[in-house]
Order: C-alpha cells, then sequence, then structure tokens
C-alpha cells in the first residue's frame, strides 16, 4: 500500500507540475484517503490550491484592466 501511496504522491507531483490541477488533487486526495499521514500529499494539495488562488486573482486583474480600458474608450 506504502508503493501505491507513493505513485499516487508522485503522479498528482507531475500532474501539478503540468497545471492539471484537478486531475492532481484527485490523485492527492486518494493517497491521503489510503494514508491520512501523508505530508507530501498535503504539501503538494496546498501548492495546488496557491496556483489556483494565483490564476484567479491574475483573471480578476485581467478582467479589471478591459473594464477600465472600455470605460477610457469610452470616454
Amino acid at each position: 500500500q506504502r508503493k501505491e501511496v507513493a505513485t499516487l504522491v508522485q503522479d498528482g507531483k507531475l500532474l501539478y507540475e503540468m497545471r492539471l490541477f484537478d486531475e492532481a488533487e484527485v490523485k492527492l486526495r486518494e493517497a491521503i484517503k489510503q494514508d491520512p499521514a501523508n505530508q507530501p500529499a498535503y504539501y503538494y494539495l496546498s501548492l495546488i490550491q496557491e496556483a489556483q488562488y494565483a490564476d484567479r486573482a491574475r483573471q480578476r486583474d485581467e478582467m479589471q484592466r478591459r473594464r477600465v480600458l472600455e470605460v477610457e474608450g469610452a470616454w
């Protein structure tokens, strides 16, 4: 079982690095389900959450910039 959990964490890490966050999260949550004390799985889950938050922040900033440009263009 330890080998299976390690494989799940490694797969999750690889998927995270490929920015396939949803798929990575599934693998990491399965690893945690099988081994609730697996710290690397929690670590990569936290990295995924941080990356998703940063992505949403960038999207909000971009939307805000577009709105400002639309208002300026209308003037």
